[in-house]
């Protein structure tokens, strides 16, 4: 209840401000409104970069292909790390499927009543 009374005073304010201000409001938005644009602009513009780069993969593969040709060797032992790090982690999957599919042992709650 208190975020609507202090909205309603500070909308009322507001109101008041541009009424009593109209000619001085009228300068102000004039010099905001082309400032707006040209940073609503640049914030469009990069995410239509950004989106074109994500949905065009091929072109950043190729920029990484150029720099794998000079760093090969280096490149190649970090590939086999993550290669292992994915065949334990497979490797703990089956584990975990293995547990699931043994049939589990009956409990104390379970159990018939003597």
């Amino acid at each position: 209840m208190k975020h609507v009374v202090v909205g309603l005073i500070v909308m009322f304010l507001g109101v008041w401000g541009m009424i009593v201000w109209f000619k001085t409001l009228g300068l102000v938005m004039r010099g905001l409104v082309p400032i707006v644009l040209v940073v609503f602009g640049l914030v469009a513009l990069l995410s239509g970069f950004r989106r074109l780069a994500a949905a065009n993969p091929a072109a950043s593969d190729d920029e990484e292909d150029e720099e794998d040709e000079e760093g090969e060797e280096d490149e190649e032992g970090e590939e086999d790390e993550e290669d292992d790090r994915d065949d334990e982690a497979l490797e703990d999957e089956a584990e975990l499927e293995e547990d699931d599919e043994q049939p589990a042992e009956p409990s104390a709650v379970d159990a018939p009543a003597a």
